[in-house]
Order: C-alpha cells, then sequence, then structure tokens
C-alpha cells in the first residue's frame, strides 16, 4: 500500500495477518498485493507447499 515491496515482502515472509489474508488464496486475489505479482519471492512465497492453504 505504501509501495515499498521489500518491506512488504519481509512482513508477508515474517507471518503478516492482515483482515482477510489468511490463506494462499486471500493473497493471490486480493488487489492490495497486486504490485508484488510477478515479484519472484512474492509468487515462490505463494508456490511453497510448505505455505499451503490457509497460509498461517
Amino acid at each position: 500500500m505504501i509501495g515499498d515491496q521489500e518491506i512488504a515482502i519481509e512482513e508477508l515472509t515474517g507471518g503478516l495477518r492482515g483482515p482477510g489474508i489468511d490463506t494462499v488464496a486471500a493473497l493471490r486475489n486480493d488487489s492490495a498485493f497486486a504490485a508484488l505479482r510477478g515479484d519472484p519471492r512474492y509468487e515462490a512465497m505463494l508456490a511453497d507447499p510448505k505455505n499451503g492453504d490457509p497460509l498461517f
């Protein structure tokens, strides 16, 4: 939301829990994360089988 992809990736990989963001599907579909789509770290996090569904 603030335009800092580095901080966003760090927060997400550190276990950020946001309202309505409790599954990988929510991360994929939420427009708030649109700027991260295509970032290799974000895509790897979503594809990692250990994250599964639910994410947290």
